[in-house]
């Protein structure tokens, strides 16, 4: 039986959509229902911070701090920006075959959000956990296993295949090549696509110790095939829509990992003994990690709670003090 277009068009759509965003995991928004998976989180001292429903999903959502873009002017910037010069050679020759034929184009939102800089850097060093913990968590069917100490390899289960390649890591900079296709039964071909992502972080530390993240990435992707570029192009809106979307979402996910870390490393514990597909030593970073962060916080909440507490205390004695301090005059003797 012959494909019908409207059948193709929405494979098409998915295809573009898949391998443009291999490099952010999953791939996809998370649904208010899996966000629901998270209600312990939001519990701190005992008290239920909010409840696991679609009111606490949207308030728990990122700060878009600036929305993605496409423009002209955007694009070029990012080409300025590009840490081509600290590759090496053959790092810099899989730059060029996507920046040599760019189809598709998008800086990602500029996106704000209360994290552990540990938690963040870690997830961010180790995809492969991240796609583990999201096995576990019944989010994603990602796969992503480490071949050499800066690459994986990827399988979306949705047919989406590739290779992923830190080309440079940095504190504040991120630079990942991918190589992949996409099948179909509604494809006559697969779609072949290669990408580059620039990741450009800032971590700020604020005086009572916590930290806030804010981070974009700029993202340009080549398909070899002028049929799916063209096809690419006219989906853009589609494609753009969901890149932006999935963005926001992991950096959602790094913020709801990094509260749960800190108020209930339990929780994090039997989501570990849930996690496949990583040597055993990531799962013991992990627990490290939650340990550590639980650590850190409570001390910090006990120095906030000192300091609270010293400070009301000065304002209970600066009254006294104005009580006993004399008038101005009252020491002069008083005339006949």
């Amino acid at each position: 039986m012959q494909t019908s277009i409207g059948s193709r068009v929405k494979a098409w759509t998915f295809a573009v959509s898949a391998v443009a965003g291999m490099l952010i995991p999953a791939l996809r928004p998370l649904r208010a229902e899996e966000l629901a998976s998270f209600p312990k989180i939001l519990q701190l001292g005992g008290k239920t911070a909010g409840k696991a429903d679609k009111r606490a999903a949207e308030s728990a959502q990122p700060e878009i701090v600036e929305a993605g873009s496409s423009t002209a002017a955007a694009r070029k910037a990012a080409l300025a920006s590009l840490p081509l010069n600290q590759l090496r050679p053959d790092q810099r020759a899989k730059a060029n075959t996507v920046l040599g034929s760019i189809s598709f184009y998008r800086r990602l939102p500029k996106v704000s959000f209360p994290v552990e800089p540990e938690v963040y850097n870690y997830f961010v060093a180790h995809p492969d956990v991240t796609a583990s913990l999201w096995r576990a968590m019944n989010i994603s069917k990602l796969e992503m296993w480490q071949t050499a100490r800066y690459e994986y390899e990827a399988d979306l289960k949705d047919g989406t295949l590739g290779v992923v390649e830190a080309l440079l890591q940095s504190p504040d900079r991120q630079l990942v090549f991918s190589d992949g296709s996409f099948k179909s039964p509604l494809l006559t071909k697969p779609i072949k696509a290669r990408s580059l992502l620039l990741l450009e972080t800032t971590l700020e530390k604020h005086a009572d110790g916590r930290a806030t993240a804010t981070h974009r990435a700029e993202l340009f992707v080549s398909f070899p095939s002028e049929t799916i570029e063209a096809i690419s192009k006219v989906l853009t809106p589609v494609t753009t829509t969901i890149t932006d979307k999935t963005f926001s979402e992991v950096s959602l996910f790094l913020k709801l990992m990094s509260r749960a870390m800190a108020s209930r490393p339990d929780w994090v514990e039997d989501l570990v003994q849930k996690m496949d597909g990583v040597p055993e030593i990531r799962k013991k970073q992990v627990r490290e990690l939650s340990d550590h962060v639980h650590t850190t916080s409570r001390q910090r909440a006990v120095v906030s709670a000192l300091q609270i507490e010293a400070a009301e205390l000065n304002k209970e004695r600066e009254p006294m003090a104005d009580v006993v301090k004399p008038a101005a005059g009252a020491d002069q003797a008083t005339g006949p």
